[in-house]
């Protein structure tokens, strides 16, 4: 399930206020804890016996549509993410507002956006792999922009990727 989580500061940095062992993943947060951020988006599974405390709390159920929907097409979500990185909603209700809206911008945006899939041919450590295919979201300052699988929009030289150079400048309007 989707919840906006309080950060909490430990030994090792700044962390989501839940159970230590249980695995989660951060899907947006309106910056950086240490820069006094107070939450982010996770998704996480809430152990059985664990109740709701004040650092944990369920997002809305329009909100939970539109990420099912988003994890389905993951350009919305990761260029929803990158657009609300600097967001300084102190609120999870102002917050869960500016997602709303740009998950559904990228959402009906999606029929006409030039966004595609393209086959890595080579190999980040933990964020791609070569042979696997990635949503490519733009190109700048000579890098392809691209989609990793936990939603983050990563820059790679062109050729890092099975692309021709053309399709790109069609669909990005650029000049490569």
């Amino acid at each position: 399930m989707y919840y906006f989580i309080r950060w909490k500061h430990t030994k090792h940095g700044y962390a989501p206020d839940i159970p230590e062992g249980t695995s989660f993943h951060m899907l947006a947060d309106s910056g950086r804890a240490c820069d006094g951020a107070e939450f982010a988006l996770f998704k996480w599974d809430l152990p059985d016996g664990h109740e709701k405390s004040r650092s944990v709390r369920q997002v809305s159920d329009e909100l939970v549509e539109l990420l099912h929907s988003a994890e389905d097409y993951p350009p919305a979500l990761a260029l929803t993410r990158e657009d609300l990185k600097s967001d300084e909603s102190r609120s999870t209700i102002e917050f869960s507002k500016r997602l709303a809206e740009r998950l559904t911008f990228y959402l009906q945006e999606q029929a006409h956006s030039p966004f595609f899939l393209a086959k890595a041919k080579k190999t980040e450590l933990g964020y791609k792999h070569a042979g696997g295919y990635y949503w490519i979201v733009g190109y700048k300052d000579k890098s392809i922009l691209w989609v990793s699988g936990d939603y983050i929009v990563y820059r790679s030289p062109l050729d890092d990727f099975e692309i021709d150079a053309s399709e790109v400048e069609l669909r990005f309007h650029c000049s490569i």
